[in-house]
């Protein structure tokens, strides 16, 4: 019986040989198809990430008052920067036209006195 079991356990390793090609092929095509369902699964996790943010996002931009404190303060700073920036861009020294004849102006006496030099 114990030489019955040594030729069976040899002709498994044989046809086992056989085989091996086919069923290295098989487990390398079951592996990339897990590759690709992981890979696949892991996508949508990151889109449905994305799509809840921006509609989080969008949620705030039209309830702003629903922000935190500290959010709120920065735009509030921000608010006041540009309004600052915009008050002194109504000034008449900082005009646009103003501003392009003191350039004019600059560049004017700058040829004078290069000419000079």
């Amino acid at each position: 019986m114990m030489n019955q079991d040594k030729i069976n356990q040899a002709q498994d390793q044989s046809q086992s040989q056989h085989l091996t090609p086919e069923i290295h092929q098989k487990k390398a095509t079951d592996n990339y198809l897990n590759l690709e369902k992981i890979t696949r699964k892991a996508a949508e996790i990151a889109t449905a990430a994305i799509v809840s943010q921006l509609y989080v996002a969008a949620h705030f931009v039209e309830n702003p008052e629903k922000l935190p404190e500290d959010l709120k303060q920065k735009i509030n700073q921000a608010k006041l920067k540009l309004d600052s920036l915009s008050h002194q861009h109504q000034q008449p020294e900082n005009h646009p036209e103003n501003l392009a004849r003191t350039a004019i102006k600059w560049r004017n006496s700058t040829q004078l006195n290069t000419s000079f030099a």
